[in-house]
């Protein structure tokens, strides 16, 4: 009998234990209020438009008008009815929905912010294009820009080529990065936008005709996400950093999350505040770039894998933060630029410049930077340097200290070098290696001449007569690049040649 009991309750707790327990679902249904948009006007009752999908299924949209519950649907398509009768006219109106699924979870709508009129808007928008000019000659790249006003609100701003729609911008100032690139067949084609207002009215621009020639460049341009790393969690609003570059130039990069298009920078340094606040917390994201150069070539950077956690985990990683510049042991006799490198798995708040263990200045923006002046400061002796990061949790991270010589130079020198450029001449045209020349003098003695391209230091020569190899294989064909010359003494005084034009081929 003992052991009939022990056989049946083995079987009990074998089938019992094999009934585990289903996971939760935790996860929100994802909400999007279609209709009213933002910035509509609206003059009637309107029936408002939901979108709410989830993994399980979506068992009640709401929406709310002010603050204040207006309707409910339970089955698709979610449409609730908007009484807008006794709301004041000519006023900001605000309208979120709710989704709520079986398990309870509950996803929330971007603010729509909309106005009330007393009448229909029936006066159609002024839409016209900006760049690029009727009859231009343009390859790679082409950043097609547009004007548009209303008298109440324009709602987007869509570009066409050649009749096929082929982006639009909803906020201004309004533009679309065209890859003329597939277009390249040295024949005519017509650009032009369309403007919609809030209202639902429409207006086309007057078309602008461009040919579009074929580029000989066809070396693609490269990307890379410095930061956050490969593995790294992450949290709150992150520096995504991109170093690209291109042998004739980069013109554009472009961020993906999850696969999904999410903003541009076509200025270095290369950088995205990516808000992590929507994305699923503890979960694994993906982020890559493309990048355009000028001749509309294009690569897509490896793929950076991280793990993103939410503001209720307590951040306990201070920032990594570094001086860039100046370097240690550096002589400083003129004003320079204080640069500091700074990473957190989270968001950077400020980064503060320390001299001899006294705030210098704060940044609160990539690149962290400060412009110095220390010559009335300066003694002929040693002093210290060093930052100090903070994030959103309150930690703080400090870099190491870097000693510098603040030197005098000769303070009976006042006098400054003068220099010129030699070669090239002003208005040529420039075409693979350039020996780009200078000539230059002082009361006293001149130490260095550097060479400017583009305003970009490209090199430095200490001893006559004064040269640079320039390869112009980098740079864009077709376009005008200007070259000068800066010399120095030993005073620390610095001359500036005339700035010289020149078209690169």
């Amino acid at each position: 009998m003992f052991k009939r009991l022990l056989v049946i309750l083995s079987v009990f707790l074998t089938v019992n234990s094999c009934q585990l327990p289903e996971p939760s679902d935790i996860v929100p249904p994802v909400t999007l209020l279609l209709f009213p948009y933002d910035g509509a006007i609206i003059s009637e009752n309107i029936q408002a438009r939901i979108e709410a999908t989830d993994a399980e299924a979506v068992v009640k949209v709401s929406l709310y008008l002010d603050g204040n519950l207006v309707g409910t649907a339970t089955k698709e398509p979610f449409l609730v009815d908007m009484d807008i009768t006794g709301l004041q006219d000519k006023q900001e109106h605000v309208a979120q929905a709710t989704a709520e699924d079986k398990e309870g979870n509950i996803g929330y709508s971007p603010l729509v912010r909309f106005i009330i009129s007393d009448s229909d808007d029936i006066i159609p928008p002024s839409v016209s294009l900006l760049n690029p000019q009727p009859g231009q000659v343009v390859a790679g790249m082409v950043r097609i820009t547009a004007t548009a006003v209303d008298e109440r609100s324009i709602q987007k701003v869509a570009f066409f080529i050649d009749g096929d729609s082929v982006g639009l911008d909803a906020s201004y100032p309004y533009h679309y990065n065209w890859n003329s690139l597939p277009w390249a067949d040295s024949l005519s084609h017509v650009i032009y936008a369309k403007a919609f207002d809030g209202g639902g009215n429409s207006t086309l621009s007057a078309p602008v005709t461009v040919s579009v020639f074929p580029s000989s460049d066809q070396t693609a341009p490269s990307s890379q996400i410095t930061y956050p790393l490969e593995g790294q969690t992450v949290r709150d609003t992150v520096e995504v950093r991109v170093e690209a570059s291109d042998n004739k130039g980069v013109s554009l990069v472009e961020l993906y999350i999850d696969g999904v298009y999410y903003g541009s920078d076509s200025n270095a340094p290369y950088a995205f505040s990516w808000d992590t606040a929507p994305y699923l917390d503890g979960q694994s994201h993906s982020l890559f770039t493309k990048v355009y150069d000028l001749s509309g070539n294009s690569s897509q950077s490896p793929i950076v894998t991280v793990l993103a956690i939410s503001d209720s985990t307590v951040d306990v990683t201070a920032p990594i933060v570094y001086l860039a510049s100046p370097l240690p042991g550096q002589v400083i006799y003129q004003p320079i630029t204080v640069a500091a490198e700074a990473t957190d798995d989270g968001t950077i708040e400020k980064v503060e410049f320390y001299f001899d263990g006294q705030l210098l200045a704060t940044d609160n923006t990539f690149p962290y930077s400060l412009n110095w002046d220390p010559t009335s400061i300066a003694d002929n002796s040693n002093h210290s340097l060093y930052a100090r990061a903070y994030d959103a949790g309150g930690n703080v991270g400090s870099s190491g200290l870097t000693t510098i010589f603040l030197s005098t130079g000769n303070s009976n020198d006042l006098t400054p070098p003068t220099v010129a450029v030699l070669y090239p001449l002003a208005g040529i045209v420039v075409s693979g290696t350039v020996n780009v020349s200078g000539d230059a003098q002082d009361n006293e003695a001149v130490t260095r001449v550097e060479f400017y391209i583009d305003g970009q230091l490209k090199a430095t020569d200490t001893s006559p007569p004064y040269n640079y190899s320039w390869n112009t294989a980098a740079y864009a064909d077709g376009q005008l690049h200007s070259v000068y010359l800066k010399a120095y003494d030993a005073a620390g005084n610095v001359g500036s040649s005339a700035v010289v034009t020149v078209t690169v081929q």
